[in-house]
């Protein structure tokens, strides 16, 4: 998908909707607790986390 549309945008309360999916991944036994950690960081650097609007 970012192949297809590398210029990404989204409002700051993405950081708290992502984290609480990477919760209920992590509960669920879909990702290991070190995934959950590093990816929050991988995710805000290829975001644009200029203010959308």
């Amino acid at each position: 998908m970012l192949d297809r549309e590398p210029e990404w945008a989204a409002s700051v309360p993405w950081r708290s909707a992502f984290r609480n999916n990477l919760a209920g991944y992590l509960h669920r036994g879909m990702l290991s607790f070190e995934q959950a950690c590093a990816l929050p960081a991988e995710a805000e650097s290829l975001m644009d986390t200029q203010p959308v609007g």
